[in-house]
């Protein structure tokens, strides 16, 4: 028989063996979900990717391959995926530029900022690595065949949802007769982004895809267009908004780029990263918040 001593003692040794052996569950539940779920991607929380591969392809772009262990079911156009860095806590939305669900993996251009946390750190990845990944977020529900024209305005990276776009709108045949206008708009020759891709899909469909190019730093032997994005670019280039004071409710403009380009093209989305009213050059053409979707 116990002594009350020995018997707090026995109680007090089997409470430790419960806490510990409901702890032992506890982590081997977490590392048996973490290893199911590792790779397969979700948009209800982060899952790590391993990083595949990583290439820079300018002097400040790196493109990653994520590699994914089961294919998503579908990955709606446009839509991003969102990148964390837990050791600061903070998240940032890129666009893929290709289709996950039908390659099987994620491919990524990443633009490194100084000031930039999470573009710095996967700028330095290294194949094996893993990368917390969220997705997919769809950002704008694309609706299927709406529109006769979509014209795009982008600059830098904000071309990957164009891409995106591009892409899924030439390869469905529903959208056939959908015209499609891009104005980008980069510093020099050498930061335009996948221009021997669109370069491909405006040869392969030179009816339906145009293509304008501008730099804020040309070179002598440059023949595209010059300086940043104007008036008389979106006049020549994008589809009128209205006939007759009325909205050509078949055409629809997406802007997609850097802060500054955003506010001198389309205007700021909102403090609560709603749209916004549209302002800046389309609001000078006459174009109106259902024309228009800012990225």
């Amino acid at each position: 028989m116990f002594s009350r001593a020995g018997s707090h003692g026995a109680r007090s040794t089997i409470w430790k063996a419960a806490l510990a052996s409901i702890a032992l569950g506890g982590a081997a539940y977490y590392y048996n979900e973490h290893s199911r779920s590792h790779g397969i991607l979700d948009n209800g929380r982060y899952i790590p990717l391993k990083v595949h591969s990583q290439c820079q392809v300018t002097h400040d772009t790196w493109k990653l391959r994520l590699e994914l262990k089961k294919k998503p079911r579908s990955f709606p156009v446009p839509s991003s995926v969102y990148i964390k860095d837990d050791s600061i806590q903070i998240m940032r939305p890129y666009t893929p530029i290709n289709d996950p669900s039908v390659d099987g993996h994620i491919d990524l251009l990443v633009k490194r900022y100084e000031q930039g946390s999470i573009s710095k750190m996967l700028c330095r990845s290294k194949p094996g690595e893993d990368v917390f990944v969220r997705g997919p977020m769809v950002e704008f529900e694309y609706p299927t065949a709406a529109y006769k024209h979509v014209a795009m305005i982008a600059g830098g990276t904000g071309i990957t949802p164009m891409y995106q776009l591009i892409r899924h709108i030439l390869s469905d045949p529903k959208e056939c007769q959908t015209k499609m206008t891009l104005i980008y708009a980069n510093k020099t020759e050498q930061d335009i982004l996948l221009r021997n891709e669109l370069a491909d899909l405006e040869k392969q469909h030179p009816d339906r895809l145009d293509i304008h190019y501008t730099l804020d730093h040309p070179s002598d032997q440059w023949r595209g267009d010059h300086g940043y994005v104007s008036l008389d670019m979106v006049r020549k280039h994008l589809p009128v908004p209205s006939t007759n004071g009325a909205p050509n409710t078949d055409i629809f403009v997406f802007v997609s780029g850097p802060e500054a380009m955003l506010r001198h093209v389309s205007g700021d989305r909102a403090r609560d990263w709603s749209q916004g009213k549209v302002q800046g050059l389309l609001k000078m053409m006459g174009y109106d918040e259902n024309q228009v979707w800012k990225f």
